[in-house]
């Protein structure tokens, strides 16, 4: 059966290995998914204007988006655990969608708050965990690379959406603009969803890099397996290391946050288009996909730890 469902997909794609159609599909949620929220200071500007609000009230939608995701991963990675991947992304789809369109029918500043800080926070969350829990399933070796095409896609989905998003405010207003993205973004997601896959063993297949001798089917006991799962989880959060991990992503976080919401508004304030202003935040994304691309890469040569001290 499991043969079956995998040869009728699989032969979408002849010559290549379904970890690598895995991290298309993958980037692409991220490009779409998290390049709205990332992208946010385009918004800034037009909502002053048009709607009258002060930028404290709009910016912050962005603060609520992120304390949201993070709450909500936890919840997120537990789902993951107990639904599988896809269904977890799927809602994150469905979030999304709803965020996108109740932005666009914003007519009062909390409307923003509920739709960028709360839709549009629980998708990042749905989006970004299992997403990456399902690119370590699919892969034994060469997972930095996996990692590292999604990391850039991260970046550089900002630095177009920047950039498009900006224009297509300019030709069409904001509102209509959050529609055309809901909803065609929302469906190419789901669409894409047709061929994704937890993990190998769903379509009969060994993980990329994984010997001829291991298995290609399903864990003998899932029960054990979640159990297992959960006394690492238990253990790795003992850590000191772990939580250090936490804090110092929490930081970087909270410092490109600021430049990513008023670098475009300052640029306006001094003289600059709001197309061009948005070519700035383009750049800076854009700029970052190298980066994070070759960051996994090393890591995985060098070790995670000296990889963060370079």
């Amino acid at each position: 059966m499991l043969s079956r469902q995998g040869d009728r997909i699989t032969r979408f794609f002849p010559g290549i290995h379904y970890a690598w159609i895995i991290i298309a599909i993958a980037a692409f949620m991220h490009m779409a998914g998290g390049s709205v929220r990332q992208a946010f200071g385009v918004l800034v500007v037009p909502l002053q204007q048009d709607m009258g609000w002060s930028p404290a009230s709009i910016t912050l939608a962005y603060a609520l988006g992120s304390i949201v995701g993070a709450a909500m991963a936890p919840l997120s990675g537990i789902a993951t655990d107990r639904f599988g991947a896809r269904v977890v992304i799927v809602a994150g789809v469905l979030f999304f969608f709803l965020g996108a369109i109740i932005t666009g029918a914003a007519n009062q500043v909390w409307h923003l708050w509920i739709s960028y800080g709360i839709f549009l926070g629980v998708a990042q969350a749905c989006f970004s965990v299992p997403i990456l829990t399902v690119a370590t399933a699919w892969f034994r070796t060469r997972l930095g690379v996996g990692i590292g095409l999604l990391q850039a896609a991260h970046g550089l989905g900002p630095a177009v959406m920047a950039v498009f998003l900006s224009a297509l405010i300019s030709a069409l207003t904001w509102k209509i603009a959050f529609w055309l993205i809901g909803l065609s973004a929302s469906t190419v997601m789901i669409g894409l969803m047709l061929f994704f896959r937890n993990e190998p063993s769903d379509l009969g297949l060994r993980p990329y890099g994984a010997p001829n001798t291991e298995p290609a089917k399903k864990k003998a006991d899932p029960a054990e397996e979640k159990q297992r799962a959960g006394a690492f989880q238990v253990n790795m959060q003992g850590t000191n290391a772990f939580w250090q991990l936490v804090g110092v992503h929490f930081l970087g976080c909270v410092g490109h946050a600021i430049v990513i919401i008023y670098i475009i508004p300052i640029a306006v304030a001094a003289g600059v288009n709001v197309v061009s202003a948005a070519g700035i935040l383009g750049t800076l994304m854009a700029v970052s996909v190298l980066t994070r691309f070759l960051t996994p890469v090393v890591a995985d040569y060098l070790g995670a730890k000296r990889a963060m001290a370079t």
